[in-house]
């Protein structure tokens, strides 16, 4: 992590955070469809973070990169120059 800019850091704990909320919510839901429970999910979170945008495939993508300690699938790299 120490390669990470502040923002970054701060970006990708936000990113941890929300994908840990949800796996815990995930598992907990009996009787509503992991999917549709994801769409729902997604939709309360762009209530919730109205400048950002969330989709059950974002989830799923964010999530796949934090499981494999791939901090740079957590930040959005769009419209950053290269440093």
């Amino acid at each position: 992590m120490k390669e990470y800019s502040a923002d970054e850091r701060e970006e990708i704990t936000f990113w941890i955070k929300i994908l840990r909320d949800w796996s815990v919510a995930r598992t907990q839901q009996f009787y509503v469809p992991k999917g549709e429970f994801d769409k729902s999910y997604a939709a309360m979170l762009t209530l919730v973070y109205p400048e950002m945008k969330f989709s059950e495939h974002i989830l799923r993508r964010k999530y796949n990169a934090y499981k494999n300690n791939n901090y740079d699938g957590l930040l959005n790299k769009r419209r950053k120059s290269k440093k």
